[in-house]
């Protein structure tokens, strides 16, 4: 009589625990700190410290989590976020106290980059959208290129950096704004690879089981 091997189907390691971790890991609503990065593109002149550039490449790329933006109803702002300025011909700068906002008010709907000032306040000085009309986006949410003209407050307005002040010129010109979520995909494959494993290992037990 053929018995069967009971004790090699039970799995030496919690592979479903661990699938159910992985496939709601990749949910895109899970609720975590999800890291997010925005970006800005564009080109324009000013001064960076003591030296003048003109008509450059301008990149600042904003770091942070989903949990840290606050607000709602189009009007949101993440003050929780580490940022770099890249200028074409200088080289990368950090910068020292940003925050990014995207706000429908008639001040300038859109993405705002803003100088905080003592406090983490809001300062003046910004670079926001002519457009004021609310887009179909929120600061938790991957979007973009989302491209419009952009404004300058003045040439007094001044963002710091490690390298000195940053004072644009205005206008800015060929401005972009994106955001980006990390993939879920690769989680996924992840939690299909272990159902697979798990799929694997019962059927060789079983195939192993009928022999004995």
């Amino acid at each position: 009589m053929r018995r069967t091997n009971t004790s090699s189907l039970k799995p030496g390691f919690p592979l479903i625990p661990m699938l159910l971790t992985a496939l709601l890991a990749a949910r895109p609503d899970a609720a975590s700190a999800v890291p997010i990065t925005y970006t800005m593109t564009g080109t324009g002149s000013g001064t960076l410290g003591a030296t003048l550039f003109s008509h450059q490449a301008i990149t600042f790329t904003l770091t942070g989590d989903t949990d840290d933006v606050s607000g709602s109803d189009g009007n949101e702002i993440n003050r929780a976020v580490t940022g770099q300025l890249t200028i074409g011909g200088l080289g990368t700068t950090r910068l020292t106290s940003v925050a990014i906002a995207m706000t429908a008010t008639d001040f300038g709907g859109g993405v705002i980059l803003y100088e905080l000032t003592i406090g983490d306040t809001l300062g003046y000085n910004a670079i926001w959208s002519d457009q004021f009309s609310p887009f179909p986006f929120d600061l938790r949410q991957s979007f973009g290129p989302v491209t419009y003209s952009s404004r300058v407050g003045s040439t007094s307005d001044v963002f710091n950096s490690d390298d000195g002040y940053f004072v644009p010129y205005p206008p800015l010109g060929n401005i972009a704004w994106s955001a980006i979520l990390p993939e879920p995909g690769g989680l996924a494959v992840f939690a299909v690879g272990i159902a697979g494993l798990l799929w694997t290992r019962k059927t060789r037990c079983r195939r192993r089981g009928g022999l004995d």
